[in-house]
């Protein structure tokens, strides 16, 4: 019984397909985050404006935004860390693509 070898063409091309997988973590990362703090700056100004809307006339807009405010950050941390976990989850899986095409 003799194992098939994979074609060196395609070991190569693989290799090279692997490799943009690594380089793409970057331009993944940072798509995703671009709608995190989008969604983030979104939020703020949206908080921004009701205060300016609401005052000097109603002074609780202050602790409300504040709770507001709070939560919009902490929702951005969260959402930063899933960008990190998606980007790379997203690029192990290119790669795994990469090195299955050649060992089957």
């Amino acid at each position: 019984m003799n194992p098939k070898l994979p074609d060196p063409k395609e070991v190569v091309d693989s290799i090279g397909d692997g490799a943009v997988e690594v380089l793409q973590i970057g331009s993944r990362l940072a798509e995703k985050q671009s709608k995190v703090m989008g969604t983030l700056g979104t939020q703020l100004k949206s908080i921004g404006d009701d205060i300016k809307a609401k005052m000097p006339d109603d002074p609780s807009v202050l602790p409300a935004s504040a709770m507001k405010a709070g939560g919009a950050v902490l929702s951005a941390i969260i959402g930063t860390g899933e960008s990190f976990v998606s980007a790379i989850d997203e690029t192990a899986k290119g790669v795994k693509g990469q090195i299955d095409r050649v060992i089957k």
